[in-house]
């Protein structure tokens, strides 16, 4: 076991740490080499780290503080194969179940990595139905510029026809374009909880009330003197009869007419 510094444990592959507060579950998709690894840690730790295993999916958690109030946030940070490009998708049934938000990485210089989101973002939306997801494309390696194959305005529009954030950054250059990219959706998570929170107790306080009404009509009809009812019974009976000088219909009863032989 490596201690990392004050937030991060290191036990096999997999960093952990004790959280409170708000929770959220975030996975970081993409194709192979577009930086999901150095986005995540960079996000995680401040820190660049260029090299990673892509073969293996990683699993972090992380403590952010936000607006006074500590965001337990866990990250998958999923790999796929080169055999797995063109495939229906490029992220697993079982790491979209899991996710809260999700994370969809391409490198700005590789159009292909781009052209596979679509499908990506589909596949999330369908699986999620009928609730709606978070979630922020990212366009990596902004500090490759002059190699660009995907302009900015395509990344734009995605995100528009599909509602998700979107960033252009660089892993390499800094972390606060990366940080607003995964606290974006960390805190739509955020929002999203909460309003389902205040659903569900307003809810709760309008059965509560409704029964108690229940309740205490009922309560009400038990409770009251025999006699009043007596009392009651007879008041109608009473106001049923005749008094003279006022006019008043009877319904004839039907009768059967019969034929008398003479």
């Amino acid at each position: 076991m490596t201690q990392l510094n004050d937030n991060f444990l290191h036990l096999n592959g997999v960093f952990s740490v004790k959280m409170t507060g708000i929770e959220a579950k975030v996975v970081v998709l993409g194709c192979p080499n577009v930086g999901k690894s150095a986005l995540t840690v960079r996000f995680l730790t401040g820190r660049f780290i260029g090299e990673y295993e892509s073969n293996l999916d990683r699993y972090y958690k992380h403590l952010v503080p936000h607006n006074d109030v500590s965001m337990s946030i866990e990250v998958l940070d999923s790999c796929c194969q080169e055999q797995e490009l063109g495939e229906e998708l490029l992220c697993k049934e079982s790491h979209v179940k899991w996710g809260d938000a999700f994370v969809v990485v391409y490198n700005i210089c590789d159009r292909r990595t781009f052209d596979v989101l679509e499908r990506q973002i589909q596949y999330i939306h369908k699986a999620k139905v009928p609730c709606s997801v978070p979630i922020a494309i990212i366009g990596n390696k902004t500090d490759l510029n002059a190699h660009r194959q995907v302009p900015l305005e395509d990344g734009e529009l995605l995100a528009e026809e599909y509602g998700c954030h979107f960033f252009e950054v660089t892993a390499r250059g800094g972390c606060t374009g990366v940080s607003k990219a995964f606290t974006s959706i960390v805190q739509d998570v955020n929002t999203t909880k909460r309003q389902k929170t205040t659903l569900r107790r307003r809810n709760s306080v309008t059965k509560a009330i409704s029964n108690k009404v229940l309740s205490a009509v009922q309560t009400f009809r038990t409770k009251q003197p025999h006699h009043q009812q007596s009392n009651s019974l007879r008041s109608r009976h009473h106001h049923q009869h005749h008094h003279p000088g006022e006019t008043s219909y009877v319904k004839p009863k039907s009768r059967k007419t019969s034929l008398q032989m003479f």
